[in-house]
């Protein structure tokens, strides 16, 4: 039985047709939701978006990031790559997506680099503990379902080096890993510097 679990739950999470028939199915159901203004103007963020389209990301300061007692989740994770907690903490998650949906700054870049009316597709507050042996979505892989999205990430609690921060390569190192056609990637740091070459420790962006 293990072992049909385990197919089953690569199938869902790893094949990357599932993916996108999953998010074609959800984009016209009630949980994918419509944001933002699509004629708002971009004026002086040019910088932002440049970047954004560059390096795959940026870093915009936000403020009233509410704090989340990581005491009180402590052993939730178990085996997983990291637990959704965001049902628990839903009224303080909330208040900091409406911020962030508020704030030109943010929306600006966001409606630029889509050029077109972008869609809500997600919110989650992942919880996750240090651990020694990474696994599923912890190591590298590209996210599909989408041929363009973006990952707007806040922190919660103080994060350094030693607490596993996000971590990914720049937008020119990515492009230079092989996809598969069908199966979603996993690659340990041996994986990448093996086949293409790529110092992952040294060439990889952590968000502390």
């Amino acid at each position: 039985m293990s072992n049909i679990i385990k197919i089953l739950s690569f199938i869902r999470w790893r094949t990357k047709a599932i993916r996108k028939i999953t998010k074609l199915f959800y984009s016209f159901s009630r949980n994918s939701l419509q944001t933002t203004n699509p004629d708002s103007q971009l004026e002086s963020k040019n910088l932002i978006l440049e970047t954004l389209k560059k390096e795959a990301f940026v870093k915009i300061k936000q403020k009233n990031t509410p704090n989340i007692d990581i005491r009180l989740l402590k052993g939730i994770q178990g085996k997983q790559a990291f637990v959704d907690v965001g049902e628990k903490y839903w009224p303080d998650l909330k208040s900091v997506v409406l911020d962030i949906l508020d704030n030109t700054l943010v929306s600006d870049a966001v409606l630029k680099y889509f050029n077109k009316k972008p869609w809500l597709w997600n919110i989650s507050l992942n919880y996750s503990e240090p651990k020694n042996e990474i696994t599923g979505s912890q190591l590298w892989h590209f996210d599909y379902g989408d041929t363009k999205q973006l990952h707007i990430m806040i922190y919660f609690n103080d994060v350094d080096i030693e607490t596993g921060p996000f971590t990914f390569l720049n937008k020119k190192l990515s492009s230079s890993i092989k996809r598969s056609k069908f199966f979603i990637e996993r690659l340990t740091d041996k994986d990448l510097l093996d086949t293409y070459n790529i110092d992952a420790q040294d060439s990889a962006i952590r968000l502390t």
